[in-house]
């Protein structure tokens, strides 16, 4: 009897991460933004499942900080400058809360998404920037709030507005590009994530948001401008209340400077280290 025919071997795919040039890259994460959209609908229903008030708490916690904080205001007799008191809180309230919400996600999207990253193969780098989406439905239903009380307190728009897409758009950048150094480095050294909250107080109390920027003295004008929250807040201030700052553009400028390179060399150490980061998980 003769032997039963050898069966023909199986083809054999071999799925690597990318290894060219920006290009490339930029393509490999085009042809995966479905997963993208995918990962930051499942930070959402995940945050609001089994909740009461649901999106309710977007609105409440900037509302009642700022009752909070225009109760300190009026005892320690601050001055509000280009807007009422409220509505310069809240325009600073707003985009932080989203900061810190989109730093939080992403310092635990790695470790959170172990079990997925273990199983398949697709840019690493798509967890953080999920998670930065996933923190937007948040800022787009606290942001419905500014409308109110520019209406309520009176203040007239300019055409400055036209302005507030970029800034925005830095909001964006500056969010991913310390999430993406936040959620690499958790992975190796676990207790970022518990350090998060400390370094998010002192950031809060060192960006112009419960206190106006004309009560930084000028000789610390540029070292404020180092914080790149600070271009960013008052570049949306003046985009809603058409009064600038003295310093509004070298603020700007340093802003967007820090945030460039923040997110470049976090993106070319996340790329870099990406199967070394995987390993540890």
């Amino acid at each position: 009897m003769s032997a039963p025919p050898a069966a023909a071997p199986r083809p054999v795919t071999h799925i690597r991460a990318t290894a060219g040039g920006s290009l490339q890259q930029g393509r490999e994460l085009w042809s995966a933004r479905e997963l993208l959209y995918m990962l930051a609908w499942r930070d959402v229903r995940v945050r609001y499942k089994h909740t009461l008030v649901g999106v309710g708490w977007a609105v409440a916690q900037p509302l009642l900080t700022v009752a909070v904080l225009d109760v300190f205001s009026r005892l320690l007799g601050i001055a509000p400058g280009s807007a009422p008191y409220p509505v310069l809180a809240l325009s600073g309230l707003v985009p932080w809360l989203f900061l810190i919400h989109a730093l939080t996600l992403c310092s635990g999207s790695l470790v959170d998404s172990a079990a997925l990253i273990s199983k398949i193969y697709f840019p690493r780098i798509l967890v953080p920037m999920a998670s930065v989406l996933g923190a937007a439905v948040d800022l787009v239903v606290a942001a419905s709030l500014l409308p109110l009380f520019l209406l309520y307190y009176g203040v007239h728009i300019t055409a400055a507005l036209a302005a507030l897409p970029l800034f925005l758009l830095l909001l964006f950048a500056i969010a991913y590009a310390a999430g993406l150094w936040l959620a690499a480095l958790n992975v190796q050294y676990r207790d970022v994530a518990n350090a998060l909250p400390f370094i998010a107080q002192l950031w809060f109390f060192l960006t112009p948001i419960a206190y106006p920027a004309h009560m930084i003295p000028e000789r610390w004008w540029f070292v404020a401008g180092l914080n790149p929250m600070t271009g960013m807040i008052e570049g949306l201030r003046w985009s809603l209340f058409g009064q600038a700052h003295p310093a509004l553009a070298m603020w700007v400028l340093t802003s967007f400077t820090t945030t460039v390179v923040l997110l470049a060399s976090g993106w070319h150490w996340f790329r870099r280290r990406e199967a070394e980061l995987i390993d540890v998980l």
